[in-house]
């Protein structure tokens, strides 16, 4: 018979997973704004004491709710980790249900679909905890032409007639409940675990292969540069959606990336004017009025505004100042960049040093921000770089006018060479880095193909997908954090052993 401090031991054990999950979670909510903040106090931008205590009080409370992240992922690994003691029952020769239990003579088997079911379940009850109850909106059908603002004022269930000439009807339906915010969520936990399960297999592959050979000493390139071309990939699709379409990104993400690029809107505005045919080079345009006042700005021929007589517009307008050479501005890029990276990674690394810190892990920090400041900047510098290079130095002497015209460089061609030049500058980071960025961009990249919101009814598939994810990499990452790439493998190992 268990003792009560035995009892208590037990019930420790049981909450710390949750406990440990609810507490990463909060850091990790609560990190990025408080840091933002803690830049801007550095930089001086003018906050008055009582606007900082009131920021300082929404960053600390607001992950506190019970439908916040925290809460989620606390009830996540607790809900796992307090289903597990009740499926083992099943694989127990006095249960009831024993003999039905397929995995019972097998242990190792066993306590893996014990792990693996128990976080299934748990992941399925959870996710709803993050969707945003009543978000509804009103949809309407018709025949084109009618007014779709007035199913706002008419009863659900009803047609009205709005234009008695073209007889053209609006119904009204119902209104739709929305789901969707945990699409970035979900999208991270599947590719995690198609990254985990793919790893999984190529070791088994690679170990029967080598056995096969009878040495062990057989190199993959192919898997060396995996993350790589991973990265070039997903970055390139990223930078493509933000610019042409760019609500397909979380807004949180689509700032970030006009923060760190730096950009005048009105060059993001031309680009995209000219990806919908609204200015055409030998034809005179009423929509170009960001490129007179580019022109204006920076002291420009305002005849260079004018696509119906400049063929094609120069760079130097897109330069933003910095004169005509283009290995110049790529140049005054790198530097800005960096210095805007290097502002946002070196206390970064700082902070995580502070729990030992020391001499020579400063220095790693350092080296280590340094490192990732030049990727960043060298992003950004290739970007602008592969744009100049298609647009007038060596897209139109490869490609003749006859094949390739002018327009088309401007509709989307010069903007696509500089998202597959600029995801190359991943080869400056170091090649765990490589892992941790390319799984981070990937899922953002994913998300571009899919509605950032859908009817709620769907929610079922998402859910379905959501929870098989999460359960394969909980159990992955508890046998052996290796199985799970990067940091998240050692991270979940560290938070689901109670030990």
């Amino acid at each position: 018979m268990s003792s009560p401090r035995q009892n208590i031991r037990v019930k420790a054990a049981l909450l710390k997973p949750a406990a440990r999950a609810y507490g990463l979670a909060y850091l990790l909510v609560v990190g990025p704004p408080l840091l933002k903040l803690s830049l801007a106090l550095y930089s001086r931008k003018g906050l008055s004491s009582q606007t900082t205590l009131h920021s300082i009080y929404r960053i600390f409370s607001e992950p506190l709710v019970f439908r916040g992240f925290p809460s989620f992922c606390g009830l996540l690994v607790g809900l796992s980790t307090l289903l597990q003691p009740l499926f083992k029952l099943l694989g127990d020769g006095h249960a009831p249900l024993y003999k039905y239990w397929p995995w019972r003579r097998h242990q190792r088997a066993n306590a893996l679909v014990v792990r693996f079911l128990s976080t299934l379940i748990a992941a399925w009850s959870g996710l709803p905890m993050l969707q945003v109850p009543g978000q509804m909106v009103s949809t309407a059908v018709g025949s084109q032409g009618a007014k779709e603002e007035e199913a706002n004022h008419t009863p659900a269930g009803t047609c009205i007639a709005t234009d008695q000439k073209t007889a053209a009807v609006l119904c009204v339906k119902r209104p739709v409940a929305l789901a969707g915010r945990t699409i970035d969520l979900t999208l991270f936990a599947v590719v995690r675990a198609l990254d985990s399960s793919l790893g999984l297999l190529s070791s088994h592959y690679r170990d029967s292969l080598a056995v096969k050979e009878q040495t062990r000493s057989s190199k993959w390139p192919v898997f060396a540069y995996a993350d790589v071309a991973l990265f070039v990939v997903s970055s390139g699709i990223v930078m493509d959606s933000w610019f042409y379409r760019p609500d397909a990104l979380p807004k949180t993400y689509r700032e970030w990336i006009r923060s760190a690029a730096q950009v005048d809107d009105r060059l993001v505005q031309v680009l995209r004017q000219a990806r919908r045919g609204e200015f055409v080079y030998g034809e005179k345009s009423e929509k170009l009025s960001a490129l007179r006042s580019l022109c204006e700005d920076y002291r420009l021929p305002l005849a260079w505004s004018d696509p119906a007589t400049t063929i094609p517009i120069p760079c130097e307008l897109v330069h933003m100042g910095t004169g005509p050479s283009c290995h110049w501005h790529a140049l005054t890029r790198l530097i800005k960049a960096f210095k805007f990276a290097l502002a946002m990674y070196l206390p970064l690394q700082v902070l995580l040093q502070l729990r030992r810190p020391s001499r020579a892990a400063m220095l790693g920090a350092s080296k280590a921000a340094l490192r990732s400041s030049m990727f960043l900047a060298s992003f950004i510098s290739l970007f602008y770089y592969g744009v100049c290079l298609c647009r007038t130095q060596l897209g139109p002497r490869i490609f003749p006018s006859k094949f390739v015209s002018p327009m088309m460089w401007e509709q989307g061609l010069c903007v696509r060479a500089g998202c597959l030049l600029c995801g190359w500058s991943i080869l400056i980071e170091s090649k765990r880095r490589r892992q941790e960025i390319a799984l981070f961009v990937a899922p953002r990249a994913a998300t571009t193909f899919l509605p950032r919101q859908y009817d709620s009814k769907y929610f079922w598939r998402e859910r379905t997908v959501f929870s098989v994810g999460v359960a394969l990499l909980f159990t992955l990452a508890y046998e052996d954090p290796r199985r799970v790439r990067g940091m998240l493998g050692s991270v979940l190992h560290n938070i689901l052993h109670s030990s």
